[in-house]
């Protein structure tokens, strides 16, 4: 009968679904609309969770901070990886990832524009996104992105085309698609040394790299309190710093008083593991870009 065979339909859609066999862009709608937002999770973690198999990634460059590989899966999808460590507050580091008004045009060097077009709860939302290409005509994206927190220091932002409603194809855009791709951050606690040290008012005689202590000068106070190059730069006072216009403004409310600044060293505590890109997209190049946002290095996958 007609419900019987709506059952089998309904069946099969969500089996294509979850082995990969989708076409890279799906509608998006009331029926379909939970099973996305579940799959975007999912199938992102499951490509994270690849990492366990290393014979099967193959490394195309590493060093001290950056690791990047890719893996040909069994469903014939090439996957990519990207890896970094940083001194970074994951915090911090899932805002500049989700945000588009402040951060993402300083570490997204192909980024032309986004807005949220719907908002559908705490976590999932549809957005928009322009991008630059080398033609003239622009590659936009119509995405669900998800975020949740998996664990205790674990947060997900994944995203994957949809196709929606409210964003039909513009004829001034290339429309590309992605498979479920995105961030994963990762918070990994290892012997990182923190130093509180209380400071006079006057110059400090430190000279920053982004927040890292570049050079001291020889008869600066940084210099007699102990100071070394190569720490990083985390709080003024109880204010957390992240960046260098955070570290001027903090530095010039408190120049004509006593305060105390905190650097950290050692090994970096924070692991940032970014991004996954899974599938082969449609209508859009992938490159890797190394920014740098306030003495944080970050591995950035623009998609063009």
């Amino acid at each position: 009968n007609k419900e019987a065979l709506g059952r089998k339909r309904v069946r099969m859609k969500r089996e294509q679904l979850r082995v990969g066999n989708q076409p890279l862009s799906t509608e998006f709608t009331n029926k379909t609309k939970l099973e996305l937002m579940f799959l975007n999770i999912s199938q992102l973690m499951r490509v994270y969770n690849r990492k366990l198999i290393k014979e099967a990634w193959a490394i195309h460059y590493r060093s001290e901070h950056i690791e990047v590989a890719t893996q040909k899966s069994t469903d014939k999808i090439s996957v990519f990886r990207a890896t970094s460590k940083t001194f970074a507050d994951p915090t911090f580091v899932f805002d500049v990832l989700h945000d588009f008004t402040k951060w993402r045009k300083k570490w997204d060097m192909v980024y032309q524009g986004g807005k949220i077009v719907e908002s559908i709860d705490e976590s999932n939302d549809i957005i928009h996104l322009i991008m630059k290409t080398k033609d003239t005509k622009l590659n936009d994206f119509c995405l669900l992105r998800s975020w949740r927190q998996t664990a205790p220091g674990v947060c997900l932002i994944s995203f994957r085309s949809v196709k929606h409603p409210k964003l039909p194809e513009d004829v001034r855009y290339t429309r590309g698609s992605v498979l479920s791709s995105g961030y994963v951050i990762k918070t990994k606690t290892t012997r990182q040394k923190i130093k509180k040290i209380f400071f006079s008012s006057g110059a400090l005689g430190i000279t920053f790299k982004g927040l890292r202590v570049y050079s001291l000068a020889a008869d600066g106070q940084a210099k007699r309190l102990g100071v070394k190059k190569g720490w990083l730069l985390t709080h003024v006072g109880s204010n957390i710093v992240r960046d260098q216009s955070d570290l001027k403004e903090e530095i010039e409310k408190k120049k004509r008083k006593s305060f105390t600044i905190t650097f950290c060293y050692g090994k970096a505590t924070p692991v940032l593991t970014l991004p996954r890109l899974k599938g082969d997209q449609k209508g859009c190049s992938i490159r890797v870009v190394v920014v740098n946002i306030g003495g944080k290095i970050l591995v950035c996958i623009n998609i063009e």
